[in-house]
């Protein structure tokens, strides 16, 4: 995923399955299914749930710099 990331190409399971089968790596991983899997229970809208975890890696990252102040 970080040399999909890395290419500018998109992280979907499509790409990603193509990618590790060309790096002879989808086998290793659990196979196909196992990759699209991967995406079940996940939100039906990706950015709207990447700006909520953003938002909360901001408000715990704000807390543990007071709890380190306070030490």
């Amino acid at each position: 995923m970080r040399d999909l990331g890395t290419d500018s190409q998109p992280i979907d399971p499509l790409t990603l399955v193509n990618k590790l089968k060309d790096r002879k790596e989808l086998d290793a991983v659990g196979g196909a299914g196992y990759v699209s899997g991967l995406m079940d229970g996940l939100p039906d809208r990706p950015l709207e749930s990447v700006r909520h975890y953003v938002g909360e890696v901001r408000r715990f990252a704000g807390l543990r710099r007071i709890a380190q102040a306070a030490e």
